[in-house]
């Protein structure tokens, strides 16, 4: 199931989130690299920040064109060490 638009919002740069191909297939981890007013960047992937389907102008993908290949499905919010501080 896609995320919900509320946590969508929570993501930033450093979490991980999990990108599902189509309804049921594979999954892979991606780190989160930036997050803009539109858009989730994970390196060379591009989610809208709305409905966190994958955008790709190249393959027609995304919510100005009614279809996609991958939507974000969960995210990580890494722990931060203090070991260094210590």
């Amino acid at each position: 199931m896609p995320l919900s638009r509320p946590a969508l919002g929570t993501i930033v740069p450093g979490d991980i989130v999990t990108r599902q191909m189509g309804h049921d297939g594979p999954t892979m981890q991606l780190r989160v690299s930036a997050v803009d007013d539109d858009l989730i960047h994970c390196g060379d992937w591009t989610f809208d920040l709305v409905y966190g389907v994958e955008v790709d102008h190249d393959l027609g993908w995304g919510p100005q064109y009614g279809k996609t290949g991958s939507v974000l499905v969960a995210v990580e919010r890494p722990e931060v060490s203090d070991a260094a501080d210590d």
